[in-house]
């Protein structure tokens, strides 16, 4: 009797549905069918489910297609997600605070309305004096707001730029940690002694963020060093850049830089005296 010989592509339909499938003998247990309908669950889901590790799991999801021919061949992803816990390595990120996002808005608007720093009658009534006498005099006639709102003063669009994404980033990670009270704590104090402290040195007109940035720069600087169980980090290439920046603006540029220094110094000092995590007085 004469054998029947098949072709490489007969012998592989033959052997399809069977425990002879190419699949199954060269090491991958699973049949094609089946990867197929994982590799359309992870596609689907952005990850892998416990399920499709499974042998034949995914395919117990897909509905009979004998019973509704118009019915696509899928598995029913919010079935499976409502059953299945779907691990997922998720890198977390820090969402914009409440007073973090009040502080940035306000900073924008007078920005916006003073056309950064170009109408001069938009910040006159921000600046910490309108004179330069070496006294406050509209603050001592009840003008108490001018000793905070030059932090709201912009000049340039890379001066804008540079302080409200470090204070965003800075400003919500404290917030996150502890509180939006012990944030407003931080940048009234680091923003009045930093103002004053400029005026005093410098005269009225000056303005920008960048105080109460190097006082929260300080704050997590010190809490990273000597209250790791916080939580704040720091990397060495941030605090490298922030001081190396500190000091390139004292050599080059006509730049609040006592403010710099007075912030640092304010948040510093809070960060070190702070309590520690977990202490009783905290």
């Amino acid at each position: 009797m004469t054998g029947v010989r098949f072709s490489a592509r007969e012998k592989w339909r033959n052997c399809r549905f069977t425990d002879n499938h190419p699949c199954t003998r060269h090491g991958n247990p699973q049949p094609r069918g089946e990867r197929q309908a994982a590799n359309r669950l992870r596609k689907a889901c952005g990850r892998t489910p416990e399920s499709i590790r499974t042998p034949r799991a995914a395919l117990n999801q897909m509905p009979d297609p004998s019973s509704n021919p118009t019915q696509p061949i899928a598995p029913d992803l919010r079935n499976l997600e409502s059953r299945q816990s779907l691990p997922t390595t998720v890198v977390p990120r820090i969402a914009l605070g409440r007073l973090t996002g009040t502080l940035l808005g306000l900073s924008v608007v007078v920005a916006i309305m003073s056309q950064l720093g170009e109408k001069r009658e938009i910040l006159d009534p921000l600046f910490i004096s309108a004179n330069d006498s070496g006294t406050l005099p509209e603050i001592a006639h009840g003008q108490v707001w001018r000793v905070l709102t030059p932090i709201f003063i912009h000049f340039g669009a890379i001066h804008l730029i540079f302080n409200l994404l470090w204070l965003k980033d800075l400003g919500s990670v404290i917030e996150r940690v502890f509180g939006w009270t012990r944030l407003l704590a931080l940048v009234l104090t680091s923003a009045v002694l930093s103002n004053l402290g400029q005026f005093y040195f410098t005269g009225p007109y000056f303005g920008g963020m960048s105080g109460v940035v190097y006082s929260l720069f300080g704050f997590v600087w010190m809490r990273s060093k000597f209250d790791p169980a916080c939580g704040l980090r720091l990397t060495t290439q941030t605090v490298v850049l922030m001081i190396g920046w500190f000091f390139f603006c004292m050599r080059f540029g006509d730049i609040a830089n006592y403010a710099h220094g007075i912030g640092l110094a304010v948040g510093m000092a809070w960060g070190f005296f702070l309590p520690k995590t977990g202490d009783n007085a905290a």
